[in-house]
């Protein structure tokens, strides 16, 4: 029994180490971060990335980059939505991919994007109340993709970080990188111990 529980232990220790990611860039200032109304200076800016999660649905995919687990509203994190996986995994035959960051603007007409991403940030960890829909304009490159558990998902990004309401540029030059191995598992399955006869 000893044996078996320290060999279960070290497996989850192990598969906590999926990859890991920095974002970083000379500032960022983000409203109503601490305080409504007030402007939080970020010099430098930096964030760790330490999970992903993706989800592919037909021929669409939402990768969700974090800075630790935990509670979704209390973490730092990147959402990055594909809208052409298909050709993504074609163009990574040939090597890199590197794909236009649409700026996912909030009012007019809804745009039914067909390729290239969206990125968002949620600074949920480093903002207790934030108001700030904060996307970004710029490029995503991948140079391995793929969903498939045990897979490789890496790559680089080069962005503003924008607000979506206004289009307002509040961060430049924000660089990024990421490597990580998928781990895949059933989402929202409740735990159900394992009953030994």
């Amino acid at each position: 029994m000893f044996v078996r529980l320290t060999l279960s232990m070290t497996l989850a220790l192990a598969a906590c180490d999926q990859g890991n990611g920095l974002v970083s860039g000379a500032t960022l200032d983000v409203p109503d971060c601490k305080k409504v109304g007030e402007i939080t200076h970020f010099e430098p800016f930096r964030m760790t990335l330490n999970l992903l999660n993706v989800a592919e649905h037909q021929n669409a995919a939402s990768l969700r980059f974090g800075s630790k687990a935990g509670r979704i509203h209390t973490i730092d994190q990147i959402g990055v939505d594909l809208f052409d996986v298909a050709t993504l995994k074609q163009g990574l035959k040939a090597g890199d991919v590197t794909l236009t960051l649409h700026p996912g603007l909030y009012g007019g007409e809804p745009v039914n994007y067909t390729d290239g991403a969206l990125m968002a940030f949620g600074l949920f960890g480093k903002c207790p109340n934030p108001t700030a829909a904060l996307g970004a304009l710029g490029t995503l490159t991948f140079h391995r993709y793929s969903a498939v558990d045990a897979a490789r998902v890496e790559g680089t990004f080069l962005v503003d970080i924008i607000d979506r309401r206004s289009g307002e540029v509040l961060g430049r030059d924000i660089a990024g990188d990421f490597d990580f191995e998928v781990e895949t598992a059933t989402p929202a399955t409740p735990y159900q111990p394992e009953v030994i006869h």
